[in-house]
C-alpha cells in the first residue's frame, strides 16, 4: 500500500544520501538516523507486535530462515529482504519470542537499526585492538560497549567499522522486529564476511 512504499522510499532515500557515491558524512548518516525513527511497523508491511505470514501479494514473500545450522531448539529468525545495492542494503529482522541472533561481527560497516515493536536485549562489543588486514580477528579481547533492555518505541542504534559495538548479538523474550541499513552490505569477495563468534568468559 501507500504507506509501506512511502516508508520504504524514505529510508531508501535518505540512505543513499548518506552512503552512495557522493556520501553525505555526518550530515547524512544524522538524517538518515532521524528518517529511520520515524518508520512505523506498517510501513515496512509489518502489524504492530505480529510476526509476519508468508502469503501471495504480501511483502513478506521474500522471508528466509537464518541461522539453520544453530541449535535446533532456537525458534527461526526470519528476515524481510527490502532493497541491496553495492553502497547498502535494508531489510527487516523478525525475532520470535524466545529467539536470538548470534555473536556476529560488520566488517567495515556502518549499520542503522530501528526497533520496530517488541523488546530485545542487545548485547555489543569493539575490539580492544582491531586488526590491520581484511580479515577479522578470528579471536582476540573484545570491550563490552552495550548490554541494554530496549523496548519499542525507541531511539535507534547506530555501530560503526571500529565503535559502536560492531560486533553483536540479538535476544529477544516478546518477540521483535528490527529494520536494518547496512552500508555497505556484506559482500564476501570484498572481504565483509559475516563472521560469528562465542563469548569467551573470563573467570
Amino acid at each position: 500500500g501507500g504507506d509501506f512504499a512511502v516508508g520504504v522510499h524514505d529510508v531508501y532515500d535518505a540512505a543513499r544520501e548518506a552512503f552512495a557515491p557522493r556520501a553525505g558524512g555526518e550530515e547524512g548518516l544524522e538524517r538518515l538516523i532521524r528518517t529511520i525513527g520515524r518508520v512505523t511497523p506498517a510501513q515496512v508491511g509489518l502489524k504492530d507486535g505480529q510476526m509476519p505470514q508468508r502469503g501471495p501479494g504480501s511483502p513478506l514473500a521474500g522471508l528466509k530462515r537464518l541461522f539453520d545450522g544453530q541449535a535446533k531448539e532456537r525458534p527461526p529468525v526470519a528476515y524481510l529482504h527490502i532493497h541491496e545495492c553495492p553502497a547498502l542494503s535494508i531489510g527487516v529482522f523478525c525475532v520470535p519470542a524466545g529467539g536470538s541472533i548470534p555473536l556476529h561481527d560488520h566488517p567495515g560497516m556502518t549499520v542503522v537499526s530501528k526497533l520496530l515493536f517488541g523488546s530485545v536485549h542487545v548485547r555489543s562489543f569493539d575490539w580492544v585492538q582491531p586488526g590491520t588486514g581484511p580479515e577479522p580477528p578470528q579471536e582476540g579481547e573484545a570491550e563490552l560497549v552495550l548490554d541494554n533492555e530496549f523496548r519499542a518505541p525507541c531511539a535507534p542504534i547506530v555501530l560503526r567499522p571500529r565503535s559502536g559495538g560492531n560486533i553483536h548479538q540479538f535476544r529477544s523474550d516478546t518477540g521483535c522486529a528490527i529494520l536494518d541499513v547496512l552500508a555497505p552490505p556484506y559482500a564476501s569477495g570484498e572481504g565483509r564476511r559475516c563472521t560469528y563468534y562465542e563469548e569467551l568468559r573470563g573467570e
